[in-house]
Protein backbone atom coordinates (compact mmCIF):
# COMPACT_ATOMS: atom_id res chain seq x y z
CA UNK A 1 0.00 0.00 0.00
CA UNK A 2 2.95 2.36 0.51
CA UNK A 3 3.74 2.21 -3.22
CA UNK A 4 0.07 2.96 -3.98
CA UNK A 5 0.05 6.00 -1.67
CA UNK A 6 3.36 7.34 -3.00
CA UNK A 7 2.04 6.95 -6.56
CA UNK A 8 -1.05 8.95 -5.51
CA UNK A 9 1.23 11.77 -4.40
CA UNK A 10 3.01 11.71 -7.79
CA UNK A 11 -0.33 11.84 -9.59
CA UNK A 12 -1.48 14.80 -7.49
CA UNK A 13 1.80 16.62 -8.09
CA UNK A 14 1.43 16.06 -11.83
CA UNK A 15 -2.15 17.36 -11.72
CA UNK A 16 -1.61 20.40 -9.55
CA UNK A 17 2.06 21.15 -10.21
CA UNK A 18 2.74 24.69 -9.12
CA UNK A 19 -0.97 25.51 -8.80
CA UNK A 20 -1.84 26.34 -5.23
CA UNK A 21 -4.40 23.78 -4.11
CA UNK A 22 -7.18 25.58 -2.30
CA UNK A 23 -9.78 22.83 -2.29
CA UNK A 24 -11.58 24.10 -5.38
CA UNK A 25 -9.85 22.00 -8.04
CA UNK A 26 -11.75 19.08 -9.51
CA UNK A 27 -10.59 15.49 -9.64
CA UNK A 28 -9.64 13.63 -12.80
CA UNK A 29 -11.98 10.70 -13.51
CA UNK A 30 -11.70 8.19 -10.68
CA UNK A 31 -10.89 5.29 -13.02
CA UNK A 32 -7.97 7.19 -14.55
CA UNK A 33 -6.67 8.30 -11.15
CA UNK A 34 -6.83 4.84 -9.62
CA UNK A 35 -5.49 3.10 -12.74
CA UNK A 36 -2.61 5.62 -12.93
CA UNK A 37 -1.75 4.97 -9.29
CA UNK A 38 -2.01 1.19 -9.68
CA UNK A 39 0.20 1.22 -12.77
CA UNK A 40 2.92 3.31 -11.14
CA UNK A 41 2.77 1.27 -7.93
CA UNK A 42 3.10 -1.91 -10.02
CA UNK A 43 6.19 -0.53 -11.73
CA UNK A 44 7.72 0.49 -8.39
CA UNK A 45 7.13 -2.86 -6.69
CA UNK A 46 8.19 -5.20 -9.51
CA UNK A 47 11.84 -5.68 -8.52
CA UNK A 48 11.82 -4.49 -4.93
CA UNK A 49 10.92 -7.66 -3.00
CA UNK A 50 12.82 -10.85 -2.25
CA UNK A 51 10.07 -13.15 -3.54
CA UNK A 52 10.07 -11.27 -6.87
CA UNK A 53 6.31 -10.96 -6.61
CA UNK A 54 4.66 -8.21 -8.56
CA UNK A 55 2.27 -5.64 -7.15
CA UNK A 56 -0.59 -7.59 -8.68
CA UNK A 57 0.66 -10.91 -7.31
CA UNK A 58 0.18 -9.37 -3.86
CA UNK A 59 -3.19 -7.84 -4.72
CA UNK A 60 -4.54 -10.95 -6.45
CA UNK A 61 -3.37 -13.25 -3.64
CA UNK A 62 -5.26 -11.10 -1.13
CA UNK A 63 -8.37 -10.88 -3.38
CA UNK A 64 -8.16 -7.09 -3.60
CA UNK A 65 -7.99 -7.13 -7.38
CA UNK A 66 -8.77 -9.64 -10.10
CA UNK A 67 -6.80 -10.56 -13.17
CA UNK A 68 -7.70 -9.22 -16.60
CA UNK A 69 -11.47 -8.66 -16.77
CA UNK A 70 -13.13 -11.16 -19.09
CA UNK A 71 -16.60 -9.62 -18.86
CA UNK A 72 -18.02 -6.21 -18.12
CA UNK A 73 -18.01 -5.36 -14.45
CA UNK A 74 -21.20 -4.26 -12.69
CA UNK A 75 -19.95 -0.69 -13.08
CA UNK A 76 -17.96 0.29 -16.16
CA UNK A 77 -15.26 2.91 -16.66
CA UNK A 78 -17.98 5.41 -17.60
CA UNK A 79 -19.49 5.00 -14.13
CA UNK A 80 -16.21 6.19 -12.60
CA UNK A 81 -15.75 9.41 -14.55
CA UNK A 82 -16.60 11.45 -11.48
CA UNK A 83 -15.07 11.16 -8.05
CA UNK A 84 -17.05 7.98 -7.25
CA UNK A 85 -14.72 5.55 -5.52
CA UNK A 86 -17.32 3.00 -4.49
CA UNK A 87 -15.57 0.32 -6.52
CA UNK A 88 -17.92 -2.40 -5.35
CA UNK A 89 -15.44 -5.22 -5.83
CA UNK A 90 -12.19 -6.37 -7.31
CA UNK A 91 -13.53 -6.48 -10.89
CA UNK A 92 -13.93 -2.69 -10.90
CA UNK A 93 -10.47 -2.21 -9.42
CA UNK A 94 -8.90 -4.41 -12.09
CA UNK A 95 -10.63 -2.57 -14.94
CA UNK A 96 -9.10 0.72 -13.75
CA UNK A 97 -5.61 -0.74 -14.01
CA UNK A 98 -6.13 -2.49 -17.33
CA UNK A 99 -7.93 0.53 -18.83
CA UNK A 100 -5.01 2.82 -17.99
CA UNK A 101 -2.53 0.16 -19.09
CA UNK A 102 -4.29 0.07 -22.48
CA UNK A 103 -4.14 3.87 -22.72
CA UNK A 104 -0.43 3.89 -21.94
CA UNK A 105 0.36 0.98 -24.26
CA UNK A 106 -1.47 2.31 -27.30
CA UNK A 107 -1.75 6.05 -26.80
CA UNK A 108 1.46 7.76 -25.78
CA UNK A 109 2.91 5.81 -22.88
CA UNK A 110 3.64 7.15 -19.42
CA UNK A 111 4.38 10.60 -20.83
CA UNK A 112 0.79 10.83 -22.07
CA UNK A 113 -0.52 9.91 -18.60
CA UNK A 114 1.46 12.73 -17.01
CA UNK A 115 0.44 15.08 -19.81
CA UNK A 116 -3.24 14.26 -19.23
CA UNK A 117 -3.22 14.95 -15.51
CA UNK A 118 -1.13 18.09 -16.03
CA UNK A 119 -3.46 19.44 -18.74
CA UNK A 120 -6.52 18.68 -16.65
CA UNK A 121 -4.93 20.39 -13.67
CA UNK A 122 -4.92 23.70 -15.53
CA UNK A 123 -7.97 23.31 -17.80
CA UNK A 124 -10.59 21.52 -15.67
CA UNK A 125 -11.87 20.01 -18.95
CA UNK A 126 -11.10 16.33 -18.76
CA UNK A 127 -12.42 15.30 -22.19
CA UNK A 128 -10.32 17.92 -24.00
CA UNK A 129 -7.27 17.07 -21.87
CA UNK A 130 -7.86 13.36 -22.61
CA UNK A 131 -8.03 13.92 -26.40
CA UNK A 132 -4.99 16.21 -26.35
CA UNK A 133 -2.83 13.90 -24.23
CA UNK A 134 -3.79 10.53 -25.69
CA UNK A 135 -4.79 11.50 -29.24
CA UNK A 136 -8.11 9.66 -28.92
CA UNK A 137 -11.52 10.84 -27.81
CA UNK A 138 -13.17 9.49 -24.71
CA UNK A 139 -15.86 7.83 -26.85
CA UNK A 140 -13.36 6.19 -29.20
CA UNK A 141 -11.33 4.94 -26.25
CA UNK A 142 -14.39 3.30 -24.68
CA UNK A 143 -15.09 1.58 -28.01
CA UNK A 144 -11.46 0.42 -28.09
CA UNK A 145 -11.77 -0.76 -24.47
CA UNK A 146 -14.83 -2.90 -25.27
CA UNK A 147 -13.04 -4.29 -28.34
CA UNK A 148 -10.04 -5.10 -26.12
CA UNK A 149 -12.32 -6.98 -23.71
CA UNK A 150 -13.98 -8.70 -26.69
CA UNK A 151 -17.42 -7.50 -25.61
CA UNK A 152 -19.93 -8.03 -28.46
CA UNK A 153 -21.52 -4.85 -29.83
CA UNK A 154 -24.95 -5.82 -28.49
CA UNK A 155 -23.66 -6.26 -24.93
CA UNK A 156 -21.90 -2.91 -24.63
CA UNK A 157 -23.36 -0.16 -22.48
CA UNK A 158 -24.55 2.91 -24.33
CA UNK A 159 -22.15 5.81 -24.34
CA UNK A 160 -23.39 8.52 -22.03
CA UNK A 161 -22.38 12.18 -21.88
CA UNK A 162 -19.17 12.76 -19.91
CA UNK A 163 -19.58 13.20 -16.18
CA UNK A 164 -19.13 16.79 -15.04
CA UNK A 165 -16.04 17.64 -12.99
CA UNK A 166 -16.32 16.88 -9.28
CA UNK A 167 -14.38 17.97 -6.21
CA UNK A 168 -12.24 15.58 -4.18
Amino acid sequence: MVAHDVATMYELQAQYGSIIYDGTKNQIPAWVREGFVQLFAALAISDSNAQKKSYFDFFISSNIIEGFPKVLCTKTLQDFESKDRNWGGSCMSSQNFYGVELLAARHGGLDALFKFVSLYGVSDDWTSAFKSAFGISREDFYTEWYDYLKIPQGNRPALTPPAPPAHN
